[in-house]
């Protein structure tokens, strides 16, 4: 399986560790549920994603670092949840990254300084989390960035 989208329906309960065996999984779209729990440690198993979008449920926990090893991913979308902790520092790894939409989490700390720095076009929103610090300087180092949404 390499496309899963289970968007729009009533999904309940946590997000399934059997799918983190779908190793070729390019698409995993289980967006607009009411899916809870946290995201699976083992989320970096999916090593040819490129679209995740877990947006829109009742997630709650940290977001795992092992997302940073997805070197794939292109769109990472994960508002709209109850997530908490700190922005992983491993998304600074992802070069490929074009979207990440955080907004609407308890999310706390900083946005990890180097988020960006190597990515062809990005579009970033963290707003409306419990964020502290300064913002990245080097997030717009490549003269790509489109949006950052803070407030």
């Amino acid at each position: 399986m390499v496309h899963l989208d289970l968007s729009w329906n009533i999904l309940t309960g946590r997000i399934p560790n059997t799918l983190m065996a779908f190793t070729n999984m390019t698409h995993l779209f289980l967006f607009m549920n009411n899916l809870s729990g946290p995201i699976p440690d083992n989320i970096n198993n999916l090593k040819s994603l490129v679209n995740l979008d877990l947006s829109i449920n009742e997630l709650n926990g940290s977001i795992p670092d092992g997302i940073g090893d997805l070197t794939n991913l292109e769109t990472v979308q994960l508002s709209n949840n109850t997530l908490s902790g700190s922005i992983p520092s491993g998304l600074e790894k992802l070069t490929n990254l074009v979207h990440l939409k955080l907004f609407t989490n308890k999310l706390t700390g900083l946005v990890p300084l180097g988020i960006g720095m190597g990515s062809k076009r990005v579009e970033f929103d963290v707003s409306t989390n419990v964020l502290s610090g300064p913002l990245p300087q080097n997030a717009c180092r490549g003269r790509v960035l489109v949006a950052f949404i803070v407030f």
